[in-house]
């Protein structure tokens, strides 16, 4: 039985276990309004690359001093780390199943240079990629 709601921290390509509370509720609450907190699923993720587990993170500019919430987060592209991360997910899984079908939308969206760190965003499908950018 699906339990009735949950609330869920924005993540940046999460783990499988952040996507099992999908399928045990009925509606999922993404949270935008608290405070950012460095450190976390928030702006990095672990892959499995051919030399081990690597961690991709995605560079932030925060106000120091103050607390953002996570919905004002800017990402910063003062390096070219989105072609870093996809060239990691290439090596790391262009052999598995399904890759050739989910890793167009993910250039897609990593190569827009979204301004602003949480919010869903929507592909051309309907569906939604829980990379939490928005422009």
């Amino acid at each position: 039985m699906k339990a009735n709601s949950i609330l869920l921290q924005t993540a940046y390509l999460p783990p499988i276990q952040y996507f099992t509370k999908f399928l045990q509720n009925n509606e999922i609450i993404i949270e935008q309004h608290d405070n950012y907190q460095k450190q976390t699923f928030r702006n990095r993720c672990h892959i499995y690359s051919p030399n081990g587990i690597q961690v991709l993170t995605v560079p932030v500019i925060k106000n120091h001093g103050t607390k953002t919430k996570v919905k004002d987060i800017k990402i910063s592209y003062a390096e070219k780390w989105y072609i870093n991360h996809i060239r990691s997910i290439e090596a790391a899984y262009r052999s598995s199943p399904f890759y050739e079908f989910y890793m167009p939308e993910i250039e897609l969206i990593l190569k827009k240079k979204q301004k602003f760190y949480g919010v869903i965003q929507k592909n051309d499908h309907g569906g939604a990629w829980y990379l939490y950018f928005r422009f």
